[in-house]
């Protein structure tokens, strides 16, 4: 019979962020990828044979974090375009125990953009606050 106590997929829904280490919550995070840039280069006189080389230049990394906001809310002051984070920032993949299951680094984060939800006054919804932040490398532990 198979263990079932270790989980096959991982849940998306139940994670943690850490800003230069304190654990703020967030309700939704986007924009995790690596990706790089390749130049084809063909060869041969009819070009028949084509290489892949990797190219040093590569499009910026964007990150997005997502939480209502709260009535004292502090973060949404403190981290303002243009800060940039001494340490590292953590996002972590909890599993149904709540013990960290997979965890992601992004290094040499700043901030590009915060912005608030819309006001409505014919709906009575929460205001969300968007951080935008920028990173240099995203490493998978």
């Amino acid at each position: 019979m198979a263990d079932r106590s270790k989980e096959l997929y991982r849940r998306g829904y139940n994670f943690v962020v850490e800003l230069e280490k304190k654990r703020i919550p967030f309700q939704k995070v986007s924009g995790l990828s690596a990706e790089g840039n390749f130049e084809a280069l063909r060869e041969g006189g009819r070009n028949t044979v084509v290489y892949s080389l990797s190219n040093q230049n590569t499009a910026e990394r964007t990150i997005t974090l997502e939480r209502g906001l709260f009535s004292d809310e502090k973060e949404f002051t403190i981290y303002e375009p243009g800060y940039r984070f001494r340490g590292e920032v953590m996002i972590g993949v909890l599993g149904s125990d709540q013990s960290l299951v997979k965890s992601y680094y992004l290094r040499g984060c700043y901030v590009r953009r915060i912005s608030v939800s819309e006001l409505n006054a014919e709906n009575s919804s929460l205001m969300l606050g968007t951080i935008e932040m920028g990173y240099l490398t995203l490493e998978e532990a």
